[in-house]
């Protein structure tokens, strides 16, 4: 599943579109000052299986007013990938982090591409590791 530049798309915003944005905005910043005082005090993260596509949409959503006018947004999601048990938070965090920082190692115009897909990783074995 490939989708379009979340930037290039926009809809106007209704009433109805505004107060659920507003709703999902307030609860992002519940779980921003979680993963916050989780740091500060180094409390046990909440896992639970959790859609990568759909936190990774989600994410990318949210990037358009933080991005520069000149980068271009191109996600490609794998249907395949199963649920991961993850902390919601602490993945979108990874996600914004890593959008953010390669904005800042593009210099002019550019694009970022997010992708998902399933791999299977095995732990090297011992003549390997070295």
């Amino acid at each position: 599943m490939t989708t379009e530049n979340p930037q290039v798309n926009r809809a106007p915003l209704t009433t109805e579109c505004t107060s659920a944005k507003v709703v999902i905005a307030t609860e992002d910043a519940g779980r921003l000052t979680g993963q916050l005082l989780t740091f500060g005090r180094r409390q046990k993260l909440e896992k639970a299986l959790v859609d990568l596509n759909q936190v990774t949409l989600d994410v990318v959503s949210k990037l358009p007013p933080l991005v520069k006018a000149n980068i271009e947004l191109i996600i490609s999601c794998d249907a395949a990938i199963p649920p991961l048990l993850e902390d919601i938070g602490e993945l979108q965090q990874v996600l914004f982090n890593l959008c953010l920082n390669a904005q800042d190692a593009i210099q002019g115009a550019g694009q970022i591409d997010i992708t998902s897909s399933r791999h299977l990783v095995s732990a090297p074995k011992e003549n390997e590791t070295s």
